[in-house]
């Protein structure tokens, strides 16, 4: 969101009421979470060489409680 990332120059966050997270950033191996809950590889960049598809993924987090399979077959059920 920022250039440069304050956080990156060990200051704190310009913007803390929009700041995100990543997966990694969270300790999720996303490429396993990918395939174990919706059995899809990722697919990565190779030199000079893409991928046959890529893809977006994103996370919401959440204090709450929720039905993790309820989510996941929602997911499903989109495609």
């Amino acid at each position: 969101m920022c250039k440069p990332c304050k956080r990156k120059m060990q200051k704190p966050c310009a913007h803390p009421d929009i700041m995100t997270y990543s997966f990694e950033a969270l300790g999720i191996n996303v490429t396993d979470m990918v395939r174990d809950l919706f059995g899809i590889p990722l697919l990565w960049n190779r030199k000079n060489q893409l991928p046959e598809y890529t893809s977006v993924v994103a996370g919401l987090l959440s204090k709450d409680k929720y039905d993790a399979k309820a989510i996941i077959k929602f997911m499903k059920d989109m495609n």
